[in-house]
Parts: C-alpha cells; structure tokens; sequence
C-alpha cells in the first residue's frame, strides 16, 4: 500500500501555493479546446479507418462519448470563468481534470488498441499513428500541469507499449521501443517544464509581491509629501503644486480663470490653550472633514499649516462667487464641535486674490491673498475680504516704507519719546515708557504703528530694539532711583537665545539697575511662541527685570497668558477705558480686571487715560497707576528731565 499511495500522491495537485494553481488553471484552460478538438477528429478519422471492418459499436462507440464529453468540458469551461473561482475551487479543478485526462487517455487507448486485430497493415499502422499524435499532443498541451501530462504518458504508453510487444510484429515490437523512448524522453521534458513554470510563477509572484510594497511604499512617501498627516487634506507642498499647474494652465489660456483663498480659525489659539494640544488636534481633523463636503472639481482645499488653510477656485471668481464662497466656509464652521464632552466654537476670517486682477504669478498671488486675510482679521474677523486696488497701494506704500527703513541710519533718524505712569495714590511719577519715533528724511515723521509692523516683517526689528534699548537706558540713567523705565519688546526681540543674550548684553554694559527696568510684551506677541516666549521672559526675569503685559485684554488667551508668564505688571489697553464713564459693562469688565490683577498681586496700570472722570472711575476701582494724557503727552528726555524735577506738581492733579 505505501509505494501505491506514494504513487497515487504524485499526481495530486499541490495546493499550498494557490499563485501557482491559477496560473495553471489560466494555461490548461486555455487548451481545453484544442485538447477536445483534437482527440474528436482523430478519432472520427481512425473510426473511418475502420468502418466496415470492425463491428459498428466498437468503431463508434470511443467517438460519440468523445464528441458528448468534450461539449460538456468545453462549455462548462466557458461557464466558470477562472477568475470567478475561489482557491479551493480552483485546486478542485485541477484535480478533477487529472483523473479525467488519465480517463481520456487509458479510454482512448484502449479503444484504439480494440479496433488493431481487425485493420490490415495499413490500418493498423494508423492506429500506432493515432496513439502518437494524441499523446504528443496532449503533453505538449499539458505540460504546465504536470501530473496530468505524466498520467496521460502512462494511460497510453505503457499500455500500448505492452501490446504492440506482444502482437508478434517485428514492425510493431520496433514501435513499441520507439514508444517507450518517446514516452521518457517526453516525461523528462514534462518535468523539467513543469518545475521551471511553477519557479516562474512564485518568481513571478515575489517580484509583484516586492512591486506591491515598492507601491505601497511610493503611496506612503506620497501621502506624506502631499498630505497633511493630521487632517489627511493635501499639505502646503501640495496646495502650491496645484496652484503652480494650473497657473500654468491660465498663463497659457487653457485654462479657467482662477483665485486664492486662505482661510484663518479665529479662536483655535484660545481651543489650543484651554484644553490642550491633544483637543486642538482633533478640531483641526473634524474641520478637515467638513471642509470635505465642500471640495469639488472647481474648489481645492489645502492644509497650509497650523489653523490656516488654502483655497484654489476656478471658474467661480467674481466677487459675489467668492463671497458665497467665504460664507459657506464660515457656515460649516458655525456648528459647535463637541470634542471629548468638551464644545468649542471657532470662526473664520478669508482673503481671496484674483488672477489676473491681483497678481499674474502663483507665488505674488499667494501673497496677495494672505494680505486680504491679515486686512480681514485686523480690520473685520469673521470675514471674507477681497484684495482690491487700496489694499494694492497700501502694500506698495509698505514696500516703499521698507525701503526706506532698510537704507535708515538708526542711530540718526530713530528717537525716543517718554510718557509718564503716574501712581496717583501716592502723588507721583512711577515709571516712564520709551516710545519710538522714526524721523524720514524721504518721508518725514511716520507713525510708530506703521514703521514697526513694517520692521517685523521684514526681520530688522531687533536691530531698531538694540539701538532704540541703548538710547532709552542713557536717557534714563540720571532719573530718580524710584521711577522705573518701561521698554516694549517685539515678539522678534525674544524670538532666538541670540537676541535675548544681545538685549542682556546692552543692558549690562550701560550700567542701569536692572530691578529699575520693565520689558513690556504684547500678549499677541507672546502667543506666537508661548513656550520660547516663557523661556526668554523668565531669562531676563532671573536678572531682576520686570516684566509686563501690555494691551491685556485684546488678545485670545489672557488668563492663560497671566498664569504662565512670570509677570510683574499687567496694562489694560486703552479700549477698556473709552467707554468707561456712560458704560456700565466697561466698568464691571475694568473692575474684574483690576481685582485680578490684586487677587495675582500684579501691579495694575491702565493706559489711554484722558478725564478727570475716568480718573475718578479707576479711583473707586482702587486702580492707581495711570498713563494718559491726562497727566502727560509723549515728550522728549529733555522735556522728560524738566517734568520729573517738577514731580511734587503732580499731587495737586492726583490729590
């Protein structure tokens, strides 16, 4: 039994590979009908051969199952097509068609061998002949399912090999050698084909295995060259990609007009510093997919970085079109997300350019757009601002503003103006603020507000804060040892280690007592960069400077502001104060203010001060410390000078 079931064995297909059992499926197949045709001619051929010579049934008996046979296999074959057969039927097919070609052959033999007593010689040669044809053919169509090529070998050699050795022919004894020979030389061939065709398929199917992960692999390197990996939106890489192609397309004319959008959450700093990062980062993924909806063939949306995110508009581009645009962007944001049991609410500010109005290049475009969203979020937050020819001017006028700054000599045309802080409880000066000026000799006295944003922009304000720091302490140093001069830094000015060494720098080699020093910071300026902020502040806090908080109040994050800086002073802006004296909720805003501000043991300063009752409303506040013009305009050091020697004025106003 053991050598029976080892032989049996061989001609089972071997399943565990199902790459290499379709794709014998998918070549077998294919000869499905040529294999049928063939045996179904060639015997209707030898049964002419014999027709009148041997009985009826014999001579017709082989062909007319060959020819039912070969109609069902044929259309059964066209009935299941192999890509519709799961792995074990396709292995069970295999099988199947092994047994049945052993079938075939040792059936076709047989019959063949029947009819060779009643032929002449002739006769007889063509059933020798049949037997040939039909097994070299067989084989040869065969051959990538090699059990079945060996067992036809078997079915129709052996036997007739067997036989013609005994019909008593020297002719046939001859062919029977010829067969064994054939039948060998046809088995090494089978085998020898059959093992490199199964080494070729699994060859086959690592190299589209390694293809599969090489694409794979290009797909990630894809995805992370230009997708947001937060949001899954195309990534800024990607957005200019786009807005280069088809700012070729408009260059060229075939393509629809087109304009930039960026969009800016108004309120996700304050989301982010409340309830964290981790909150912050599923905001922006939930707006991802609800700026999802909107995407279409005509809108392209991008993930530029942080809360801000580019817009592509074709074909839409009119004012009114982009408009409907900016209100639908702000729509889908109006909804609360509900994030962990936590709601927040964030709003949109949007800047559109139009090419060709705005700019005629991708890169001026951009930056055009990104002009009409910081107009919208300084001016109107909440909404969609074109880029018009005003808002044109006013960047030529900033670009001749830079100019002009850049070619400056500091030293001769920046200067100082001092205003006092007065403590009008006690009935004198406290401190003193420096403020800029900048004298042009192109463009005359220009405002603090313009030439410093202008400065920001383009990286030179630290040079400005060095020169104008340096003229502030030598003009402070022979004030009295009691008043304190308050300096205000740019976010740039705290920006790097380098430019915090350089202010400590400038402030040890001038002498002046660092406890009498006060650095002020905007609260904008210091959610740029909270955590570099904190850590340049608490730097120059080590050493004795003081540090205030200037305009508390109108930015996004005040108590997170208060809580993490290592302050000594708040200023409250002077836009609590306007409203003071006939608005009562002014007046409940300022007293919260204040009373933290006591709570936290900060010292309280309001500025913007200009009446005798908005005096009187800080007094029942028990505010004390003011800067106004109710006291004092800006004034030079000199005129500075002369006003700190008559201080003892001050408590007749203050009394």
């Amino acid at each position: 039994m053991w050598p029976l079931s080892n032989f049996l064995k061989s001609f089972r297909v071997n399943d565990g590979d199902p790459n290499v059992c379709r794709a014998q499926l998918a070549a077998v197949a294919g000869h499905i009908p040529h294999i049928y045709g063939l045996i179904t001619v060639c015997t209707y051929a030898l049964a002419w051969t014999f027709w009148g010579h041997a009985p009826l049934i014999l001579v017709l008996t082989l062909p007319v199952l060959m020819t039912v046979l070969a109609a069902i296999r044929v259309s059964a074959y066209f009935r299941s097509p192999e890509d519709q057969l799961s792995d074990g039927q396709v292995a069970k097919w295999l099988q199947t068609s092994i047994w049945i070609c052993g079938g075939h052959s040792l059936s076709t033999t047989i019959w063949a061998l029947a009819l060779f007593p009643y032929g002449d010689a002739y006769a007889r040669g063509h059933v020798a002949f049949f037997i040939g044809v039909i097994v070299t053919s067989a084989v040869f169509c065969l051959k990538q399912l090699r059990p079945a090529a060996t067992l036809w070998l078997i079915g129709s050699m052996v036997p007739c090999a067997i036989y013609f050795s005994f019909a008593g022919l020297p002719a046939f004894n001859a062919i029977a050698v010829n067969l064994i020979v054939v039948a060998l030389i046809l088995y090494s061939v089978t085998r020898d084909f059959g093992s490199d065709f199964e080494y070729l398929i699994r060859d086959k199917t690592r190299m589209e295995e390694q293809q599969a992960e090489t694409q794979a692999l290009s797909d990630a390197n894809y995805k992370l060259a230009n997708l947001d990996s937060l949001t899954e939106l195309p990534n800024r890489r990607s957005f200019f990609s786009q807005l280069d192609t088809r700012m070729i397309g408009a260059l060229d004319g075939e393509a629809d007009p087109l304009a930039v959008g960026i969009i800016d959450l108004d309120g996700f700093k304050a989301v982010n510093d409340i309830y964290g990062h981790a909150v912050g980062d599923r905001l922006l993924v939930e707006v991802g997919q609800r700026f999802e909806k909107i995407l279409s063939d005509d809108l392209f949306v991008a993930r530029l970085g942080g809360d801000e995110f580019g817009l592509i508009v074709s074909n839409t581009v009119t004012d009114l079109e982009l408009g409907l645009i900016g209100e639908r962007v702000r729509t889908i944001l109006d909804e609360p997300f509900i994030i962990d049991e936590v709601t927040a609410r964030v709003g949109a500010s949007v800047g559109f350019a139009v090419y060709p109005t705005a700019a005629y290049s991708a890169k001026t475009l951009f930056e055009r757009a990104d002009y009409a969203l910081y107009h919208a979020k300084t001016n109107s937050p909440g909404e969609t601002v074109l880029f018009s020819e005003e808002h044109e001017k006013q960047i030529r006028d900033i670009h001749g503003l830079e100019r002009h700054l850049r070619d400056a000599d500091f030293e001769e045309e920046l200067s100082l103006v001092f205003q006092p802080i007065v403590n009008t409880k006690a009935g004198h000066v406290r401190g003193v603020e420096a403020l800029a000026r900048w004298d042009s000799p192109a463009g005359g006295r220009v405002p603090p507000d313009k030439f410093i944003a202008v400065a920001e922009k383009a990286g030179i304000i630290n040079q400005i804060t060095k020169v104008l720091l340096a003229k502030a302490l030598r003009a402070a140093m022979h004030w009295p040892n009691n008043v304190f001069l308050s300096f205000n830094l740019s976010a740039h000015d705290i920006g790097t280690t380098q430019c915090v060494d350089e202010l400590v720098e400038i402030v040890r080699n001038s002498g002046f007592p660092t406890e009498r020093l006060c650095f002020e910071i905007t609260e904008t300026a210091v959610m740029q960069d909270s955590e570099r902020a904190t850590e340049a502040l608490l730097k120059l806090h080590k050493m004795g400077i003081q540090i205030a908080l200037d305009d508390f109040g109108t930015g996004q994050s005040s108590l997170s502001a208060v809580r993490s800086l290592p302050l000594d002073r708040v200023k409250i802006d002077r836009s609590f104060v306007v409203e003071l004296e006939s608005d009562k909720s002014a007046r409940a805003v300022m007293q919260t203010v204040i009373d933290l501000c006591h709570n936290l043991e900060l010292q309280c300063i309001v500025e913007g001060v200009e009446t005798e009752a908005q005096l009187e409303a800080l007094r029942e506040m028990r505010c004390y410390h003011i800067q106004g013009y109710l006291f004092a305009r800006p004034m030079s050091a000199e005129d500075m000078d002369r006003f700190l020697a008559a201080d003892s004025n001050l408590k007749a106003l203050s009394a």
